[in-house]
């Protein structure tokens, strides 16, 4: 897999084109997106990507931190977490899955950019 290939896990279709277009003004290829952790493992299985953007809420069964908790146990993928709501219980649950950073919604390209580099150069 190419290193700059980043899966991006997101539910709401137009922030998950607009995350790919910035991943892609950074130089980096975004797979997907992903819009339910269950399409999240699919697309892991086969592309194993280096790195995940991962939404915490997503519209399905499965929760981002579970697909998150997975994709570590399975193929030793990093996640880094996107998320609108800092409910204390939820980040708890989510640190147990040992994530290389957290954005909070909305970002701009430069936080990204940042956490991203800092997140490969750790992998």
């Amino acid at each position: 897999m190419n290193k700059k290939c980043i899966l991006v896990v997101e539910d709401e279709r137009i922030i998950a084109m607009d995350i790919a277009m910035q991943l892609k003004a950074l130089g980096y290829e975004p797979l997907g997106p992903a819009s339910t952790a269950e399409q999240a493992l699919d697309v892991a299985a086969h592309q194993r990507p280096p790195l995940v953007l991962m939404d915490i809420h997503l519209g399905s069964a499965m929760d981002g931190i579970a697909a998150a908790q997975a994709l570590r146990a399975r193929w030793g993928i990093p996640c880094i977490f996107m998320s609108a709501f800092d409910d204390a219980e939820q980040l708890a649950r989510a640190k147990q899955t040992e994530p290389v950073g957290y954005l909070e919604k909305p970002f701009d390209e430069d936080e990204l950019r940042k956490m991203v580099a800092a997140a490969l150069q750790k992998r």
